[in-house]
């Protein structure tokens, strides 16, 4: 969307700060989706803390500038001190160099160096939180930080309304602007194709107490489908525990650990049920996905994104966090009823299609271009 006083001048040129692309989360697949979206009509960098190719396909014409060559745990608050000032030195200097006209982050510590950048360099910051920060755990330090730093901000993107609430009282109200998750458009050419289906019950996301896959091993254990499997794909350092938990159910034979996989799209087709067991959320990705490629879906109705996605009982199921009684008792309605399984299915994927990449990233713009001709 290039408005008339766009025209006939230089490309704007987007800055994009991240921690690191060569990671498989959430906000590093929806970076990366903008990125290659916007740079149809502008020029795009993205500035990440350390070097590493990006996990996620990215356009050639994005150029990547990572600030430290490596970055290695700190032992003290000294050193963490000392290379978060590294960072917040190299992005102010490339920032300048380069002549970003904007600059928009994702996370907590890359948005409050952003700022700090932008506030030295006069380059308006977009920044974009992208987890619940009424459950999610951050150093004391990063917190203070937070509500310091953020009211500098020109806008503050969050991706649910109680995330919004949140922050109200913290930074002005007018800079607070809610922006979904855009769905991967790689993801539309596998949609159309017919791909037979298997007994597979599906989820998506890293293995640590956020996600709570434990409550679903032992869900899965509880409902006991016959002929069925369970796919975990993602990584996290609660692999070990979890293994050693299907072995102990005696499930082991019937659990696949996945690890992190690019052939997430022919999964999603494969499989017939998505089960999503998370204690919180920003705005899950996964469920979106499952959602957008037709599966029958169940979630705990933890904070914050379900509930705005699933109307329990009408194109899903919303369960209680930490249930996993709750949560057998829908896999096993859903395993033992292929009619419910399709009808939720297809009303899943309608429920999702204000999430397509070409209409998230038209907000993207139209807020790009507002905050750039105030």
């Amino acid at each position: 969307m290039i408005t008339p006083k766009m025209k006939n001048k230089k490309k704007i040129k987007i800055g994009f700060f991240i921690n690191a692309l060569h990671t498989t989360g959430g906000a590093e697949r929806v970076m990366t989706i903008l990125a290659n979206k916007l740079i149809e009509n502008y020029e795009v960098i993205i500035f990440t803390q350390s070097r590493g190719d990006s996990y996620y396909k990215l356009n050639e014409s994005v150029k990547q500038i990572h600030l430290i060559e490596e970055i290695n745990p700190s032992l003290n608050t000294g050193e963490s001190f000392k290379t978060n000032l590294k960072i917040i030195k190299n992005l102010k200097l490339q920032t300048a160099n380069t002549n970003i006209d904007i600059l928009i982050s994702f996370m907590t510590k890359a948005n409050i160096i952003a700022v700090i950048c932008g506030l030295l360099n006069n380059i308006p910051v977009l920044i974009s939180e992208r987890n619940n920060p009424l459950k999610q755990k951050i150093n004391p330090f990063w917190n203070i930080l937070r509500f310091l730093i953020y009211p500098f901000a020109k806008k503050i993107i969050v991706q649910t309304k109680d995330i919004k609430e949140y922050f109200h009282g913290k930074v002005p109200r007018k800079n607070l602007k809610i922006l979904p998750n855009p769905i991967s458009p790689e993801f539309a050419s596998t949609t159309q194709k017919v791909i037979e289906k298997d007994n597979i019950i599906l989820n998506v996301g890293s293995l640590t107490e956020q996600k709570s896959q434990e409550t679903l091993l032992k869900a899965f254990y509880l409902a006991a489908p016959i002929n069925w499997k369970l796919l975990i794909a993602g990584e996290g350092h609660l692999k070990t525990k979890l293994l050693n938990l299907s072995q102990e159910l005696g499930i082991e034979e019937k659990v696949i650990f996945l690890g992190k996989t690019k052939e997430i799209a022919s999964i999603y087709s494969k499989s017939k049920i998505f089960a999503f067991s998370s204690v919180y959320e920003g705005f899950p990705n996964a469920l979106i996905e499952a959602m957008y490629f037709g599966l029958a879906c169940v979630s705990t109705n933890c904070p914050t994104g379900p509930s705005e996605l699933i109307e329990d009982g009408v194109n899903g199921f919303l369960v209680p966090m930490n249930d996993e009684e709750k949560l057998a008792q829908k896999l096993r309605e859903l395993v033992n009823s292929k009619e419910m399984r399709v009808d939720f299915g297809k009303k899943a994927k309608l429920a999702v299609q204000t999430y397509s990449a070409n209409q998230v990233v038209l907000e993207w713009e139209g807020l790009i271009n507002e905050v750039l001709e105030r």
